[in-house]
């Protein structure tokens, strides 16, 4: 069974370690804050109250046994930075941080992050285009410039088929998967009929994404 370690035990990170939680997962939630560790003590598998700005109490932690840290700590920069160093340093093959700033998570990244996200900015994105779309149902940011999204089959695409709409040579996305009636069918096949109350979940540039909305 895979391990995560989960520093920072905000909205964010108590999030993300419960979940792992739930997915069956060992997870070993550590914050500061005794509060904070103790409204997850029932809900993971380890739940510890740890100066993350004390390098040796880290290093006590065996975050060499990890299979992947997690960094949700969003008011102690410094302590990211910390935390983020000691992961690293104990060869945790897979780290993900949270940075508020790109300038953050331009620093994170260079100290050995592999992928930083960005919660609050992710989250006004999907807002805004919920707030201003027809079409578009969610929206997630999964880089710079790549996107996933969910839109409502458009009329004039009721009845026709995948391979007929040529989604792809027209506006350079990819269809992931289609939902219908609450079921997901993955890697939908070319003769695929899209019906009026399909969802599709489609991946490509945001302004590709986008340039469906304009359609």
């Amino acid at each position: 069974m895979k391990s995560f370690v989960v520093f920072g035990l905000g909205r964010f990170g108590s999030t993300v370690a419960t979940k792992l939680s739930e997915l069956h997962y060992d997870v070993l939630a550590v914050d500061n804050n005794y509060e904070r560790v103790q409204s997850v003590a029932d809900q993971v598998t380890t739940a510890l109250q740890v100066d993350m700005m004390d390098e040796n109490a880290i290093n006590a932690l065996g975050l060499s046994n990890f299979d992947g840290a997690v960094i949700a700590i969003g008011e102690n920069f410094e302590a990211a930075v910390m935390s983020t160093i000691v992961a690293k340093e104990a060869g945790i093959p897979l780290i993900i941080g949270k940075a508020k700033t790109l300038r953050q998570g331009s620093i994170l990244k260079r100290l050995g992050l592999d992928e930083v996200v960005y919660p609050e900015r992710d989250m006004g994105l999907r807002v805004a285009y919920n707030l201003t779309s027809n079409n578009l149902l969610d929206y997630i940011q999964i880089s710079q410039e790549i996107s996933i999204a969910e839109i409502k089959v458009l009329p004039q695409w009721e009845n026709q088929t995948i391979e007929f709409l040529e989604l792809r040579k027209k506006f350079q996305v990819n269809i992931l998967a289609i939902e219908r009636d609450g079921d997901v069918e993955v890697n939908p096949r070319p003769d695929r009929i899209l019906e009026a109350d399909d969802v599709l979940i489609i991946v490509g540039k945001d302004k590709d994404v986008k340039s469906i909305e304009e359609v």
